[in-house]
């Protein structure tokens, strides 16, 4: 574990006994609850972060046929997944991530690898076994992740600016500038949900060896801000106490550094043990506790971080009070009807072409259902129009007419 360089996953198992177990009863041809626990022994999920669950993200044969012909034309794997988001009407409407498209293409990668050595008779050859044991070294995509992955830069500003301009472009006009900059926004809160329901599923595997409060430091903080705070316990267990003095309302203790006494740090903590303050302040600057009041908790044997060093905005409850999932307006069930038809569509095409006589009818439906709604529109413009002018009841357009005219001439 010390010599580890990836995080380990979460730890996501804890021993829930709820269930919902269905049998099928033959005599009454029917499905039958055979066993229900209702009871949880842990928080459940968030209804907008339940797309991300392991078992409900699943990629169709459609869009894994669409995704691998955009790829083959040189289209990148996030433009085609941004594609597919806005096809399907927003990224909510998807139900996998960019990972699983990811693994999608490490699959047919290795479908077709091993497809190859097995139609020249070359699968037990050593040299092809070696060849495909070093494929990290030749295959780009595990390049890429391997010394790439998790790389961010410092400044949070040019961050932002780097995301915003794969989106938007000096040329684009106010027109297009709002469009594209909508899309941003889409993907900036999708990714913000994306990390929701990883702060929010499992818990950490614990590291360090104050593990009361790195329990409580995970349960509380966002995933981001824990894997932040976590060296600050690391490097608690180097300083200890080295002098405490009493006063009327709080404590001062004296910190340092162990195997170092020329410098030290100033911890006060008031009698109630609810405030803590430190001259490093960097609690101030980051708001996230030092190492030098980390060790003062350990010294004084607080298992749990105490409130008042755990703001509301780092912590997975922080939009709980502000999250409203109400409001649903006419454009967003536009753009919900219009991402059901385009998946629907898209399995009937790739279900439909693979035979002659699917093909011919689904082409002549679709076209017969075109051609209705046509008509259909159209006469209900010529109702619109035929209302307007009838007794005034509808209100009409205002009558157009120059903004200036001739010299002499009225305007009617």
């Amino acid at each position: 574990m010390e010599n580890r360089k990836r995080e380990p996953k979460s730890e996501t198992h804890c021993g829930c006994l709820a269930r919902f177990v269905v049998r099928f009863v033959a005599y009454t041809r029917r499905w039958h609850v055979a066993l229900f626990v209702e009871s949880h022994n842990h928080d459940c999920l968030d209804p907008r972060l339940v797309g991300f669950l392991p078992t409900h993200r699943k990629m169709a044969e459609a869009d894994a046929s669409q995704m691998n012909n955009m790829k083959d034309a040189g289209i990148s794997t996030p433009h085609i997944y941004a594609m597919l988001a806005n096809q399907a009407g927003g990224y909510k409407n998807i139900n996998y991530t960019l990972r699983d498209m990811y693994n999608e293409i490490a699959r047919g990668r290795r479908h077709k690898w091993f497809g190859i050595v097995e139609e020249f008779g070359v699968a037990e050859k050593n040299w092809i076994i070696d060849m495909y044991e070093k494929r990290h070294m030749w295959a780009t995509a595990h390049i890429r992740g391997k010394f790439f992955a998790g790389f961010r830069t410092t400044s949070r500003c040019e961050g932002l600016h780097s995301i915003i301009a794969k989106y938007v472009k000096s040329q684009y006009n106010l027109v297009d500038f709002i469009k594209h900059f909508k899309r941003c926004l889409t993907y900036l809160r999708y990714k913000e949900v994306e990390a929701d329901y990883v702060s929010i599923s499992g818990l950490p595997v614990l590291k360090t060896a104050l593990e009361p409060l790195e329990r409580s430091a995970s349960n509380f903080y966002t995933r981001e801000l824990f894997f932040i705070f976590r060296p600050m316990l690391v490097r608690a267990a180097r300083m200890k106490v080295v002098q405490d003095m009493a006063f009327d309302s709080f404590v001062l203790y004296t910190i340092s550094k162990y195997g170092s006494l020329n410098s030290s740090w100033e911890v006060s903590v008031d009698n109630e043990r609810t405030k803590f303050n430190c001259s490093c302040l960097r609690m101030n600057s980051f708001e996230i506790p030092c190492e030098h009041i980390v060790c003062v908790l350990g010294f004084l044997n607080i298992l749990e971080l105490p409130k008042s060093l755990v703001l509301t905005r780092w912590s997975k409850n922080a939009k709980k009070s502000t999250f409203d999932s109400s409001g649903v307006t006419w454009e967003s069930i536009i753009l919900s009807q219009y991402g059901c038809l385009m998946d629907w569509c898209r399995q009937l095409s790739y279900v439909a072409s693979r035979r002659q006589e699917r093909f011919h009818l689904v082409r002549e439906t679709v076209m017969s259902l075109i051609e209705d709604f046509k008509i259909e529109d159209e006469q209900e413009k010529q109702v619109g129009a035929q209302a307007d002018d009838s007794d005034g009841i509808f209100p009409k357009n205002p009558q157009s007419c120059r903004s200036k005219c001739h010299p002499g001439e009225k305007i009617k």
